[in-house]
């Protein structure tokens, strides 16, 4: 007999080994999932581990860690920019303008003692000043001391008060009490008071914070 008389239905269908190797596939994929999940769980966080700084981290601390670190050199870049380049910080400028705006307070005091130094002649007398005060705000400068010329102390302390209202930088004297008195040793003077006004552009190109 030849194979083409073998009949048809001794042969399994389609669907009958579809239906046989059902429950092996399944078997198969259940036991790989879960060999995968102990994989991932037990087994990759040993074999994945490393030591950093003499502390051991897996994956996840790794990769905490290293948005840490990420985050920390950002940082230290941003502050050392500040420090090389601060001419790119908007701070640096306003600090810059406000300086700008001020007036070098010992340039003032300099001018204001050497002026007085040289107010009263050697031989005459002197100017002594006790206290030299600035008001950034009023822009006035407040001036108090003692002319010791004998007799003539009054004299030149109204001497001096003309000339400080010829200077330049200066707006305007608020002028003393001209009065003679007597030290306890004897010596004749005139006490001062002034509150001078300053001229603010003029003080600012004269005197500024350099």
């Amino acid at each position: 007999m030849s194979n083409t008389d073998i009949p048809s239905h001794g042969l399994p269908s389609s669907q009958e080994i579809c239906r046989r190797m059902a429950v092996p596939f399944s078997l198969f994929f259940f036991v790989l999932a879960v060999l995968l999940l102990l994989s991932w769980t037990l087994l990759l966080p040993v074999f994945t581990q490393t030591e950093v700084y003499g502390k051991s981290m897996d994956i996840r601390s790794l990769v905490a860690y290293n948005k840490r670190l990420r985050a920390a050199v950002l940082e230290a870049q941003h502050v050392r920019n500040q420090l090389i380049l601060p001419g790119q910080d908007p701070l640096f400028f306003a600090l810059k303008q406000e300086k700008h705006r001020r007036v070098s307070f010992a340039a003032l005091q300099e001018e204001i003692e050497r002026f007085l130094r040289h107010a009263v002649p050697p031989e005459k007398g002197e100017v002594r000043v006790y206290a030299l005060k600035y008001d950034a705000k009023q822009s006035a400068l407040l001036v108090e001391g003692a002319v010791f010329a004998g007799m003539q102390s009054v004299t030149f302390l109204a001497h001096i008060a003309d000339s400080l209202q010829n200077i330049p930088w200066v707006h305007a004297v608020e002028l003393p009490v001209f009065r003679r008195e007597q030290s306890d040793v004897g010596e004749f003077f005139a006490p001062f008071s002034f509150t001078i006004a300053l001229d603010v552009a003029v003080v600012h190109s004269t005197f500024p914070v350099l």
